[in-house]
């Protein structure tokens, strides 16, 4: 099966963006990399298990 071109240019942009963060990472210390997002911040995380029970009770 041959691979989309738009999904190859979107893998590109994924790899290209994740080497950018790597780098990014390289010196980061451990409190700048666990402070909490701003409140419009997208984030992506392990959830706790308290938190997850948080969020399912309010919908």
């Amino acid at each position: 099966m041959a691979t989309l071109p738009r999904l190859i240019h979107l893998l590109a942009l994924f790899d290209f963006s994740r080497d950018q963060l790597a780098d990014c990472m390289v010196d980061v210390i451990d409190d700048e990399s666990l402070r909490e997002p701003g409140p419009t911040c997208f984030s992506i995380r392990l959830r706790t298990t308290e938190a997850a029970s948080t969020l399912r009770s309010k919908s």
